[in-house]
C-alpha cells in the first residue's frame, strides 16, 4: 500500500471511532485526574530493588504532579519524546504520569535493551530528555548510557540515584517541582485526543526494533475494551503486577489501578517465591505471566507451604503456553486463561475464569468486543471459519503507526486492517488460537527477540559464513534463542565464543544463542531461501524424543 492511502484509511476508522464514541475529547491527563479522585484511597504496593514504597492513589497523582512541574521547568512539554528506561518502582510510575501531565510523549524503553539498542531507540525518535536509575541489581544504567553515545537530540539526562554524571539531573530534585507549572490541571490546554502520546519499541521481522505510536484515544479505548468485556474479572483484587516497565502491559498495569480502582503489587523482577510471598501477605487475587512464571511459582510452593488460596486468576500469554498449563492452574484452585495481543494491539482477546476449561486451555481467548479480525491466505482472501490463515485485525485501541512510515507499507492492507504476521483460526464461537507465527521472533520469557537482528550479530563473527536463527522450545521460557551456523573454511566456533561476541557488540544478554548447531548446510526451497520451518520442526522433534511429550 502507498502510505498516502495508509492515512486515508486511517482518518476514516478515527472518524468512524469517534462517531460510534469509541474515541473522545478528553485526554489521558485529564482521565488520569479524575479517576485519582475517585479511587484516592486505593493502594501501590512497590517491591523493588530500588526501594519499597507503599502508597495510596491520591498520593502518587500528587507526587507526578510535582514532578511533571519539574520537568515543565526543564522545558519539556508538547512536541518533546521523553525515555524512560527504568524497572518496575514507584519512580516509573511517577515518571510515566509526570510525562503525560506535561503533554510530552512518552517512550518506556526495555530495561534489557544494551547500549546499542538504546542509542537506535533514543537517535531515531529524538528524545529530548532520558530518564534512568543509576543502577539496578547488576545493570548499570550510567555506564550504558555513556556506551549509546553520540547522541545528539538529547539535552537531559535525569538519573535516580547517587551516581550522578556531570551535567545530570537528580529525579529527587525535579520531585520537589511545582505543580502550578502544569498549565491546567490534568494536561496541557493544547494537547489534543487524538495526538501521539506514548511511542513503544518492539521487536520484530527486521533487525532494528519498530517505534509504535499510540495515542490518548488508541489507550482509552484500550482500558475501556478490557472494561467492557470483563467487568467482574477486572474488579477483582488486589493484583500482582510483574510485566517490565517498558512494555505495553508495564504501562497498562501502571495506569489500570488508577483507572479502575484496583489495588495492586507491584515486582520490579520476577521471582517465584518473592511473588508467593506477596500473594500470601496481600491476599492477591489475580496474577499471570509467560509460561516459565507458573512454572516456577509451583516449584516454590513445592518447596515451601505458601499460602497462595486467595489466587483466583492466572492469565497467560507469550508463547509456549500449552493446555496441561491451564489444566494445572485449573487443579490448583485458580482458574488460567489465554490471551493474545501486541504493542501495536494490546488486546485481541481475553478470558474470564468463568468460561469453560476447554475454551480457556485449547484456544487464545475470545475476541474482544470491539475488535474486528480477519483471517485470510496469502492472496489476503478471507478464509473460512476454522480454518488456519493470516491473522488481520484492526480495533479503536490499535496503534496509529509505526515512528518510520515505511514500515507500515508492508503492515497494513486496504481498510486499516493490521497484518499481525501470526497464524490462527477462530471458531464459530469466537474463539481465536494461535497455531504458528508468520513474523519471525523469537518469544523469550515474554520478551520478543528479532531472529534476523540475532542472525545480523552473529553474521559479524569472522568465523561465521552463514546462520539461521529459530525458537527452541522449553518448558521454562516458552522458547530460548538457537542458531544453526555454517563455518567458514578453517574456522572452528563454540558457543562460548559467541557469547563473548555478544557482550563485545553490547547487546542484551538475554539476545544471545543459548543453543549453537554448527552445520555443513541448511535446508533450502529451490530460490535458496533457508526453510526455517524445518529448523524448528527439528527442534521441536527433538524436544518430544527428550522429553516424551507431545
Amino acid at each position: 500500500m502507498k502510505i498516502e492511502d495508509i492515512r486515508r484509511d486511517r482518518t476514516l476508522l478515527r472518524t468512524r471511532w469517534h462517531q460510534q464514541g469509541y474515541f473522545g475529547n478528553t485526554t489521558l491527563p485529564q482521565i488520569l485526574s479524575a479517576r485519582a479522585a475517585r479511587n484516592a484511597h486505593v493502594l501501590l504496593h512497590f517491591y523493588s530493588a530500588l526501594g519499597e514504597r507503599h502508597v495510596e492513589v491520591s498520593q502518587a497523582h500528587l507526587d507526578s504532579m510535582a514532578l511533571a512541574g519539574g520537568l515543565r521547568h526543564l522545558g519539556i512539554g508538547k512536541g518533546d519524546v521523553v525515555a524512560v528506561q527504568m524497572p518496575t518502582c514507584y519512580e516509573t510510575l511517577l515518571t510515566y504520569l509526570a510525562i503525560l501531565h506535561t503533554g510530552a510523549t512518552l517512550l518506556p524503553v526495555i530495561h534489557i535493551y544494551g547500549a546499542t539498542e538504546l542509542q537506535f531507540v533514543l537517535q531515531q525518535s529524538k528524545a529530548k530528555a532520558l530518564i534512568i536509575p543509576d543502577r539496578w541489581h547488576k545493570l548499570d544504567f550510567v555506564e550504558r548510557w555513556r556506551n549509546a553515545q553520540p547522541l545528539p537530540d538529547l539535552q537531559h539526562l535525569i538519573v535516580f540515584g547517587d551516581d550522578m554524571p556531570v551535567g545530570a539531573t537528580p529525579l529527587r530534585d525535579l520531585l520537589q517541582g511545582d505543580p502550578a507549572d502544569i498549565e491546567l490541571p490534568g494536561g496541557i490546554a493544547d494537547c489534543g485526543a487524538d495526538d501521539v502520546c506514548l511511542l513503544l519499541y518492539t521487536s520484530g521481522t527486521t533487525s532494528a526494533p519498530k517505534g509504535v505510536q499510540h495515542t490518548h484515544n488508541t489507550l482509552r479505548a484500550e482500558w475501556q475494551d478490557y472494561e467492557y468485556d470483563a467487568p467482574a474479572y477486572i474488579k477483582t483484587g488486589p493484583f500482582l503486577n510483574t510485566f517490565p516497565a517498558g512494555h505495553i502491559g508495564g504501562f497498562l498495569y501502571f495506569t489500570r489501578p488508577i483507572y479502575q480502582g484496583i489495588p495492586s503489587v507491584f515486582l520490579d523482577q520476577w521471582d517465584a517465591h518473592q511473588a508467593a510471598r506477596l500473594i500470601e501477605q496481600h491476599k492477591v487475587e489475580h496474577t499471570g505471566g509467560p509460561q516459565y512464571f507458573l512454572t516456577t511459582l509451583m516449584q516454590a510452593i513445592e518447596a515451601q507451604p505458601y499460602d497462595i488460596s486467595s489466587l483466583t486468576a492466572f492469565g497467560m500469554g507469550a508463547a509456549g503456553i500449552t493446555p496441561a498449563s491451564i489444566e494445572l492452574t485449573d487443579r490448583m484452585g485458580f482458574p488460567g486463561g489465554r490471551v493474545y495481543g501486541s504493542s501495536e494491539v494490546p488486546t485481541v482477546t481475553y478470558w474470564t475464569p468463568d468460561m469453560p476449561l476447554q475454551q480457556r486451555a485449547n484456544t487464545d481467548g475470545k475476541i474482544a468486543s470491539r475488535c474486528e479480525v480477519r483471517i485470510i491466505d496469502d492472496t489476503c482472501n478471507d478464509l473460512p471459519v476454522g480454518e488456519a490463515g493470516e491473522i488481520v485485525v484492526r480495533a479503536p485501541e490499535m496503534f496509529v503507526g509505526y515512528l518510520d512510515p515505511q514500515l507500515d507499507i508492508d503492515s497494513f492492507l486496504p481498510g486499516g486492517w493490521f497484518r499481525t504476521g501470526d497464524i490462527g483460526c477462530v471458531d464459530a464461537a469466537g474463539f481465536l488460537t494461535i497455531t504458528d507465527r508468520k513474523k519471525d521472533i523469537i518469544i523469550r520469557g515474554g520478551e520478543n527477540i528479532s531472529s534476523k537482528e540475532v542472525e545480523d550479530a552473529i553474521a559479524r563473527h569472522p568465523a561465521i559464513a552463514e546462520v539461521a536463527v529459530v525458537a527452541m522450545p522449553d518448558e521454562k521460557y516458552g522458547e530460548r534463542v538457537c542458531a544453526f551456523a555454517m563455518v567458514r573454511r578453517h574456522q572452528t566456533v563454540t558457543l562460548a565464543d559467541i557469547q563473548q561476541h555478544f557482550a563485545a557488540l553490547g547487546l542484551a544478554k538475554q539476545k544471545c544463542p543459548e543453543f549453537l548447531h554448527v552445520v555443513d548446510d541448511l535446508p533450502r526451497t529451490a530460490g535458496g531461501k533457508v526453510k526455517k520451518f524445518e529448523l524448528r520442526q527439528s527442534l521441536r522433534d527433538s524436544v518430544r524424543t527428550t522429553t516424551g511429550r507431545e
